[in-house]
Order: C-alpha cells, then sequence, then structure tokens
C-alpha cells in the first residue's frame, strides 16, 4: 500500500474503531435454525472445503430486532469459479462484479466473494470529479468487506456453525442502542453513494432508529447529492421503503429530510400544509396494514396514494382554469406528471396503473347510463374500487355516490 493511499485509508476511518470482535450466542441468542436449511447447508459445504462463509447484513439486523428477514446473503472468501464448482446449477452473475446464483426449486440464494474497493495506480480509491464511486469491484478480505459496508448494524457477519457475529464496528452494541451510525466519514461515503441518504431514512424509519444530530445536518447540507441517483435506483429503492410497513413514516422523513423537495418538489409543497400531509399519511397507512395482515402490496397502489394529492389538486386547478371536462381533465393532469416526474423511472406498466386509478375515480363518480356497468366490468376495476373505498375514510366521497356504487358491487359479487 503505497503512501498517499495509506493516509486517504487512514483517515477514513481513524474516528471509529476497527477491530474484529466476536460476539457470542450467550449474549445474541440468534440460533442457526433461524435460516433456512439451505442457507444453511451451503455455509456448511463451503465452511467444509476451507472456505470462510457468513451470513451477512440485513438479515442478521433484522433478526436482532425480532424480525424475519425477507432475504439472506451469503458472503464467502471463494471466488464464484470456487463456488460454481462446490454447487452443481449454480450459476455466475453480474458483468462489473460477479455473483453466484444457487437455486433450490424456486428459490435462488445469492452468494458473494468478499470486495474491497477499488484502487487506481496512482493509489486512490477510483472516483469521478465529484467524488462518487466509479468502481468498486474487486475481490478482497472479510475486514476489506467489511469496510465498504454503508452503516455499522449492517456490517455483522454471522457464523452459523460456531453461533457467533463478528462485528468490527460496534454494529451490535448500535442495535441493541437503536442507533444508526455510517462507516467512516459519511459526508465522504454521501458522496461515493447518494443513495445511502435514502437508505438511512429507509432503514431509520423502518426500525425506528435514532439519527443524531450531527448525522442528520450532514445528511441535509448534502442532500442535493441525490440528484445524481440514477432513476432506476431511486424507484428500487421506493419499492422497498413504501411496501417495508412503514410507509408512513418514511414520507415524513423524506420531507423532513428535504428529499421530497428536490424529487417531487410539487407534493413537497402541498404537505406544508398538515392537513394534505394527513391525508397522504392516512392513505399510506392502508399498505401498512396490508404488509401487517401479510396481504400482498401493490406498488401501483401505493405510489397513486402518494401523489393523489398532487393529481387531486392540479386537476382542480386545471377545472379551474379551461372550460373542459373532468374525464378531460384528469388525462391531462397525469400525462403531465408522468411527462413532467423523470427523478424516479416509474415502468411503463406501473404508470398504466396508476393511471387508470387515477382516471377511474373521476369514471366512479358516474352513476348513471351504462358506463357505470362498463367501469364495472373492466380490468383495473377492483384496485380502483379499493382507492375508492380508501377515499371514502378520508372524506373524499359524497355519501350517496359511495352508497350507489357499494350496492351495485354487492350485487356483483
Amino acid at each position: 500500500m503505497n503512501l498517499k493511499f495509506s493516509n486517504l485509508f487512514n483517515n477514513f476511518f481513524s474516528k471509529q474503531k476497527f477491530f474484529r470482535k466476536e460476539i457470542q450466542f450467550s449474549e445474541h441468542n440468534i440460533e442457526a435454525n433461524y435460516f433456512h436449511k439451505n442457507v444453511l447447508e451451503i455455509i456448511k459445504k463451503l465452511q467444509n472445503r476451507n472456505f470462510d462463509a457468513y451470513i451477512v447484513g440485513g438479515a442478521i439486523r433484522d433478526i436482532c430486532f425480532d424480525l424475519k428477514p425477507k432475504d439472506v446473503d451469503i458472503v464467502t472468501n471463494a471466488t464464484p469459479y470456487e463456488i460454481k464448482k462446490i454447487f452443481r446449477g449454480s450459476r455466475i452473475i453480474g458483468k462489473r462484479f460477479k455473483l453466484v446464483h444457487i437455486g433450490y426449486g424456486r428459490n435462488i440464494i445469492e452468494v458473494s466473494t468478499f470486495r474491497k474497493n477499488a484502487i487506481m495506480q496512482n493509489g486512490f480509491i477510483k472516483k469521478d470529479e465529484k467524488g462518487k464511486l466509479l468502481r468498486d469491484n474487486l475481490f478482497g478480505s472479510e475486514k476489506d468487506d467489511i469496510q465498504r459496508r454503508d452503516i455499522t448494524i449492517n456490517s455483522l457477519l454471522y457464523d452459523p456453525n460456531k453461533r457467533i457475529i463478528i462485528d468490527y464496528f460496534d454494529g451490535f452494541k448500535d442495535i441493541k442502542n437503536k442507533k444508526i451510525k455510517v462507516i467512516g466519514d459519511p459526508k465522504k461515503r454521501f458522496i461515493e453513494d447518494p443513495m445511502r441518504i435514502i437508505r438511512i431514512i429507509r432503514i431509520s424509519s423502518k426500525l425506528n432508529l435514532q439519527i443524531d444530530e450531527k448525522l442528520s445536518r450532514i445528511m441535509v447540507t448534502n442532500i442535493d447529492l441525490i440528484r445524481d441517483i440514477p432513476s432506476s435506483r431511486l424507484f428500487d429503492e421506493f419499492c422497498k421503503m413504501f411496501t417495508n410497513g412503514h410507509a408512513t413514516s418514511c414520507i415524513v422523513m423524506l420531507y423532513n429530510f428535504n428529499v421530497l423537495k428536490i424529487l417531487a418538489p410539487g407534493l413537497s409543497d402541498l404537505m406544508r400544509n398538515e392537513k394534505n400531509l394527513d391525508k397522504i399519511r392516512k392513505l399510506l397507512k392502508a399498505s401498512d396494514q396490508r404488509f401487517e395482515k401479510k396481504l400482498t402490496i401493490s406498488i401501483s397502489f401505493v405510489l397513486s396514494s402518494l401523489f393523489w394529492v398532487l393529481i387531486k389538486d392540479e386537476h382542480k386547478a386545471l377545472l379551474k382554469k379551461n372550460k373542459l371536462s373532468k374525464i378531460r381533465s384528469i388525462f391531462i393532469v397525469v400525462d403531465n406528471f408522468f411527462s413532467n416526474f423523470k427523478q424516479i423511472n416509474i415502468p411503463k406498466r406501473i404508470q398504466y396503473e396508476m393511471k387508470t386509478i387515477w382516471v377511474n375515480q373521476i369514471r366512479l363518480e358516474n352513476t348513471r347510463g351504462k358506463k357505470p356497468i362498463k367501469l364495472l366490468n373492466s380490468d383495473m376495476f377492483k384496485i380502483s374500487y379499493d382507492f375508492f373505498l380508501l377515499r371514502n375514510q378520508i372524506n373524499e366521497i359524497n355519501n350517496d355516490i359511495f352508497l350507489w356504487w357499494s350496492d351495485l358491487y354487492k350485487k356483483k359479487s
């Protein structure tokens, strides 16, 4: 390691403890059988061939918070080609950084090799002119891999055979204290990857963690960095954020940290009004309740709920401005919304479903003629009607119209 990189490295981690600590079962109480037998089998096979192998990150964190992990990631010092030799039918994926998918029927388990930050020949991590990481795809050691991770509570390794947690940055202590801390210098880490700001908001809202005043200040000061996040990555993160059972707390945090001011300024402006904020929270609460009941959550429905206040406000403004029909106006408003909303790359299929839900809210105001029957038999009626019922809970629906549709729906059912 040359002198330039050594100085950078030491400066980066000088303010944090960086030593390997083993936390015994008597302290963490995580049983190996918390994890699927296929996960345990993969780790056992790798370890039997003298490789290191662990469960890493969010799965350990969630179990410590008495939550069932959605995904389980495995890390090892075996290379992808070494892993593939051990597991028949496994598949190497990825161009920038190769991972291995090991299939057990429909269940696919992802195994990655320890990584480290890619280093240029002059000794520095390769970044663009703003300091954003351009390469991050070299194999490394256990220690290298943990240094790369965003926050301390995501940096834990678990060995199910020894039943120990390996902790380099006091992540287990932060879990106990319900605190969220960045590994390294927060400002530098946010510059390297601005998505870390969004991820901290998602995880802290999900787990009800405390973001200290200093970290909050750094997040707000550097919030403009999120403009550089690719729109497709933002959509993926929003899907996680609003379908994890904590959408109501997420939206408040996104507003408080000025994220919405950048990604959805119109919505952010409306949320200054406490009544609008309350409506949005009530609309999103339905999705949180579905999560609690372990029911499927439609991202189209969630996003329709999130932006409905904005759509409704702009629809009302257009009707005042022009002598257009309600149905024509809603089409114009929705088309303008998607034309101007480029910060988050909402797939065309999701856009179509959101548009149909919103347009059908205007169609549901009509109780005359043949059109209601046609609407009742349309493909997207059920999800649109569910949204109609949700709007009734926040007193947006005329009572006579609500009763008319309720009666018609019961007859069909």
